[in-house]
């Protein structure tokens, strides 16, 4: 018996070394690399918008812009945009900036292509001499800009605008409230100055029952005798110092 358990004693340790051998017992073990660099892959082009007012007399120019979108709606930075004519004959475009310069009466199809993704606007050229410069916007005042209401109120929109063609024809501008109901007041003449250089007020009626909270601004539409048509939007209203919000308490 005793020699027996020896026996079993000696074949256990034999086993023990075999399997340390065959494992590699004492050898390196290889660790992963982890200086490799990780790749980020950047997120793809989804849509491109083109932006600019695509109006312009012969020989005269105007840049065009190009905003690639992720699928989010985000604008993506870095990205360039190449710009083609589909009639180099009425306007040609720089394929690098988006500069148009027309080139002769009528309308090209003025196409921007970022990472594969396109985006197209048709451009016009008209003659020489044609008024193709819509109004600006000089000044916005709103009065009162702050409610309090226990019944209607009316609030006096007054903005100066100038055109250095045939003149403006119409003030318009609409604010949205935090329910998104509208409230819109239209002008067609100036209340004093000149259709190229004068001030023009309406009155926006605001109901007792109004949503309180901000009423913003949607956008300025201003128009010119010869339909030349400038929208200022609130974006471009905040950016130049001009008021944005009507607020009901």
């Amino acid at each position: 018996m005793s020699s027996s358990g020896a026996v079993g004693r000696v074949c256990v340790a034999c086993i023990a070394g075999a399997l340390l051998a065959a494992c590699g017992a004492g050898a390196d073990v290889a660790t992963p690399d982890t200086s490799a660099p990780v790749v980020v892959v950047p997120p793809g082009v989804n849509t491109v918008t083109i932006g600019g007012r695509p109006l312009l007399a012969v020989g005269d120019t105007l840049t065009l812009s190009a905003t690639p979108l992720d699928a989010a709606g985000a604008p993506m930075a870095g990205r360039v945009a190449t710009w083609s004519s589909a009639a180099a004959q009425i306007a040609e475009v720089d394929a690098s900036t988006g500069l148009v310069h027309g080139i002769g009466v009528g309308t090209a199809v003025i196409t921007a292509v970022v990472d594969g993704k396109s985006a197209a606007a048709t451009v016009t050229v008209a003659a020489l001499g044609t008024d193709v410069t819509p109004p600006e916007l000089v000044s916005l005042v709103y009065t009162p800009d702050s409610l309090d209401l226990t019944a209607s109120h009316d609030v006096v929109i007054s903005g100066r605008v100038t055109d250095v063609g045939l003149g403006a024809s119409s003030f318009d501008i609409e604010f949205r409230g935090p329910t998104a109901a509208s409230i819109e007041c239209k002008a067609h003449a100036p209340s004093s100055g000149t259709v190229l250089d004068g001030t023009w007020s309406c009155t926006i009626t605001v109901p007792s029952g109004a949503t309180p909270g901000p009423w913003i601004v949607e956008a300025v539409e201003l128009r010119d005798a010869n339909d030349n048509v400038r929208d200022v939007e609130v974006n471009e209203l905040t950016a130049r110092g001009f008021p944005t919000v009507i607020t009901i308490h």
